[in-house]
């Protein structure tokens, strides 16, 4: 089973010069996305951030919202977006519960953000989109500019054990999950719906399924 950044690079790989991402007058082949999310990924290593780190995503669609989230995933991050309506109370929340150590912001929300800075001390990094980078933030373009496009693998693996006890450090006990089953696919009807009981039951007869690798 591959995973999400993999799928990507395997349609770069197989259609690199095909339309990728296309968002009112900015259009992106797949090998322009994948140099994008490889620079920013090495961009965010550089800057001490890495497998397991919480970052928060604050952007509206666009381009940046995509390779922000796959250079995130890439280098075994956790992406962790909020959405453009939070006020400051809710980021501030959101921020302290999940321990996040750095922030991509669209400039238009970075005011609203600096009302809560203090408020977050694990957080080490705000990287804006946009114009008006205040003190002590970084320019997301200028992160990729400066940064190279090595394609080496961020690791991403998790276990079913890592993934439990993650569980367990972030909501109530009672909530978290006993076992984790990787599949390679989830039944779903016509609308996209997963079929719950038609996956229990693909779990009890015991098909296989496929372990991250």
């Amino acid at each position: 089973m591959q995973l999400i950044d993999q799928m990507l690079n395997s349609n770069a790989n197989a259609y690199p010069d095909n339309d990728a991402l296309i968002v009112e007058n900015t259009t992106l082949t797949y090998r322009e996305l994948i140099k994008n999310i490889n620079k920013l990924a090495n961009g965010l290593r550089k800057l001490g951030i890495g497998r397991g780190d919480p970052v928060m995503v604050q952007l509206a669609n666009g381009p940046e919202i995509i390779i922000a989230h796959y250079a995130i995933i890439k280098i075994g991050a956790i992406a962790v977006p909020l959405n453009v309506m939070y006020l400051a109370h809710e980021i501030a929340y959101i921020g302290k519960d999940t321990g996040a150590k750095a922030m991509i912001v669209h400039a238009g929300f970075l005011k609203l953000f600096e009302t809560v800075r203090p408020d977050l001390p694990e957080l080490k990094h705000i990287i804006v989109v946009g114009d008006g980078v205040g003190e002590d933030t970084l320019q997301f373009q200028h992160l990729i500019s400066d940064s190279d496009e090595d394609r080496r693998s961020g690791n991403a693996k998790y276990d079913d054990k890592e993934i439990i006890d993650f569980a367990r450090s972030r909501i109530a006990k009672y909530k978290a999950p006993r076992r984790v089953e990787f599949v390679a696919s989830l039944p779903q009807g016509p609308t996209g719906k997963i079929l719950k009981r038609e996956l229990r039951a693909k779990l009890r007869n015991g098909s296989p399924g496929s372990k991250l690798e």
